[in-house]
């Protein structure tokens, strides 16, 4: 996911002044990092919800 995260970035909002990567790159992080399967859905959830990248 932060692969391909990072290629649409790097190819459709490299050239926006309010670009999303800096807190999505935050949050796919702490995804990874997430203890237990609730705190993962948790983080999932709010990426789904805050991220148009994934409201497409």
């Amino acid at each position: 996911v932060y692969r391909e995260a990072a290629w649409l970035f790097a190819r459709h909002d490299a050239t926006s002044r309010f670009s999303e990567w800096p807190s999505l790159h935050a949050d796919l992080k702490q995804l990874a990092a997430a203890a237990t399967p609730h705190a993962r859905l948790r983080v999932f959830e709010r990426l789904m919800r805050n991220y148009k990248v994934f409201q497409r």
